[in-house]
């Protein structure tokens, strides 16, 4: 049970209740073209969470639910490897103690590759950019995440590796997002 006092601070007390409910369905594969040169790579997400809570004394229903898909796109070589996809998640929620609805919506392009050179010496690369849409103001963020690698394998069976990684490059691990409990609504 949550109270909110006329200072907006909340108290919060441990009750127990029903119907809080989850659901999280997902669906992906891989489809190949060329003898497995080419790979297409569909993925599919579904959820829905109910949560209920009391507020001021009033019994509320939270409802998270939405959507989501992927598609990557791999042109595999004997020594090197290319990828290009894009993703979008579509998420709603409801309160019945607030009305209003709040999407929470966001979608990206990423690439990369990976190149296995000769001495058992590997670079890796991968660039992921997120757009953010329907958040607060300051928080509809637009960011690109840049990682790379390159790694040396030793022993017969390649089991000890040694890497240099460089993660987020372009220094804009900015990333945000957005809660929705009970009838608040948090963007981070």
């Amino acid at each position: 049970e949550i109270t909110y006092d006329n200072q907006g601070r909340s108290l919060n007390k441990t009750i127990n209740v029903d119907g809080n409910t989850r659901f999280n369905g997902y669906v992906g594969g891989m489809v190949p073209f060329f003898k497995q040169k080419i790979r297409v790579l569909p993925f599919g997400n579904v959820y829905m969470n109910k949560t209920n809570s009391v507020i001021n004394g009033s019994s509320n229903e939270t409802v998270n639910q939405g959507a989501s898909g992927r598609v990557e796109i791999k042109y595999v070589l004997d020594s090197l490897e290319f990828f290009i996809g894009g993703n979008y998640n579509y998420g709603l929620g409801t309160s019945t103690l607030n009305k209003a609805s709040q999407n929470n919506n966001f979608y990206g392009l990423k690439s990369g590759f990976e190149a296995k050179l000769g001495h058992k010496i590997e670079i890796e690369s991968e660039i992921e950019y997120t757009v953010n849409t329907q958040r607060a103001d300051g928080f509809n963020l637009s960011y690109a995440i840049w990682d790379a690698s390159i790694s040396k394998m030793f022993l017969g069976k390649e089991n000890l590796i040694i890497s240099l990684e460089a993660k987020d490059i372009l220094n804009q691990n900015i990333s945000n997002s957005r809660n929705i409990f009970d009838n608040v609504i948090v963007d981070n």
